[in-house]
């Protein structure tokens, strides 16, 4: 059953009151006022669904009501119903054109009053229900198509909208993934869209209400935290994202793919004071981060390093550390791309001549007959991963070294342990696989300790 209308009856006369309530208990909930200012008093408690106002009273008329109705945002679309004795049109014109639904005459009419405020309330009713919709369409317009979050033009009007406000204060986030292309191009734009939905919605998670979450387009999102924050705060943020989130997220068919962000951060207003001088510097920080290693952050300051020559940069050993440290320091081998295994590959071939440590290279290939797709080959790539990482100790190194063939770097290793290694990993593959015309093999061949 809906529960009764609430409907506010003003009027100086106390006959008029008793008389208003008595006609329209049965269909409404009827509170009374004697006078404008006990009626706003009410009004500041509780929200009527229509006020039927008297237009001459003692003190404040009902015109003087109505106006300071319409400048509170709280009140100005309540619908009200003026009632007067005079049958002169000029006061019916008047307060039609001040924004009145109707006017009825007293004495009241009992069924004239109740089919009055039946028709304003339903008029009411349709046009607070068209209001939704047209917001409902206009926020979709503002929405990202594939994520739900808010758009670029969106977040830009609402940033500059709160910092109006000489008080307001907050943290811009700029975060793009890394690595990303390697993704669509692995596993498809299917499943490269899923991974961008699923940070969409950790992005989500971690900021409150009011913040602001934004796509701004290809991998690349902005968080805008409002409020008060300083460096200490923001990295806490940061390490609630990526220490405790980004692990969830899924890259490959089986397993967990080991997605990282880059991420710049900068503060309003000390930074700036409208969203496009704060994107300028976040956007600078991420970049600086993507030049220097990927997978961190960088907060911009006026007299931040990467606006310094290189000859002139200098941090403190705790920078360097955030710097160069990992995130996500996981059991296993230390995966990376195939360019930074190479840098690695060398570095180690150069040691070796000093520590004469065995080190031993590990190169899987995998085949396929006509009867395997592309889809369940990747699948295969990636058990095959699995199973590398998963045997190998945290001094290892892997990498991807083309679509079908991965490679180890098996650290202070001799080579009969290493083929112990390699076949380990074998048999935990054909464990894990069990498929039809997937063939996998190695080679191993030790780092010569005279390269």
């Amino acid at each position: 059953m809906n529960e009764k209308k609430h409907v506010l009856v003003v009027d100086d006369v106390s006959t008029t009151l008793i008389c208003a309530k008595e006609v329209l208990k049965d269909k409404y909930r009827v509170t009374t006022a004697k006078s404008g200012r006990i009626a706003l008093d009410i009004m500041e408690n509780e929200i009527p669904d229509l006020v039927l106002l008297d237009v001459v009273m003692p003190g404040m008329s009902g015109y003087e009501i109505y106006y300071q109705m319409k400048h509170d945002a709280r009140l100005k679309n309540v619908p009200v119903i003026f009632a007067t004795g005079d049958t002169v049109n000029t006061n019916e014109a008047e307060g039609i054109s001040m924004g009145a639904m109707d006017f009825v005459l007293k004495p009241f009419d009992p069924d004239v009053l109740i089919s009055r405020i039946d028709r304003v309330l339903k008029i009411d009713s349709e046009k607070r229900g068209l209001e939704k919709q047209v917001e409902l369409i206009s926020e979709e317009a503002n929405k990202d198509a594939l994520t739900g979050l808010w758009n670029r033009k969106y977040t830009e009007e609402k940033v500059n909208d709160y910092l109006a406000d000489i008080s307001s204060s907050g943290v811009l986030f700029i975060l793009d993934l890394d690595n990303f292309k390697e993704v669509n191009d692995t596993y498809g734009h299917i499943k490269g869209d899923a991974v961008l939905i699923e940070l969409a919605s950790i992005l989500k998670s971690c900021a409150r209400e009011d913040d602001i979450v934004c796509r701004i387009g290809g991998d690349e999102f902005i968080v805008f935290f409002k409020g008060f924050f300083d460096t200490q705060m923001a990295s806490e943020e940061i390490m609630n994202l990526v220490d405790k989130n980004m692990a969830q997220i899924i890259c490959g068919p089986n397993g967990r793919g080991r997605l990282s962000v880059s991420i710049g951060i900068t503060f309003a207003p000390s930074e700036g004071r409208d969203f496009m001088t704060l994107y300028g510097h976040a956007d600078k920080s991420m970049y600086y981060v993507k030049h220097n290693g990927k997978c961190g952050y960088y907060f911009c300051f006026k007299d931040a390093e990467y606006e310094k020559n290189e000859e002139d940069e200098m941090v403190d050993m705790e920078s360097l550390k955030k710097y160069v440290s990992e995130y996500a320091y996981e059991n296993g081998a230390y995966q990376v791309e195939y360019e930074g295994f190479k840098r690695i590959y060398q570095f180690v071939a150069r040691c070796i001549v000093r520590t004469k440590q065995n080190v031993q290279t590990l190169l899987y290939t995998m085949e396929r007959d006509g009867s395997v797709s592309d889809e369940e080959f990747m699948n295969q790539m990636q058990i095959l991963e699995n199973s590398i990482r998963e045997s190998l100790r945290r001094g290892d190194v892997c990498s991807h070294f083309s679509r079908n063939q991965f490679v180890v770097l098996l650290m202070d290793t001799t080579k009969v342990n290493g083929i112990y290694v390699a076949d380990r990993i074998l048999n935990l593959f054909k464990d894990a696989s069990r498929a039809d015309g997937i063939k996998v093999s190695y080679t191993i061949e030790e780092i010569n300790k005279n390269e």
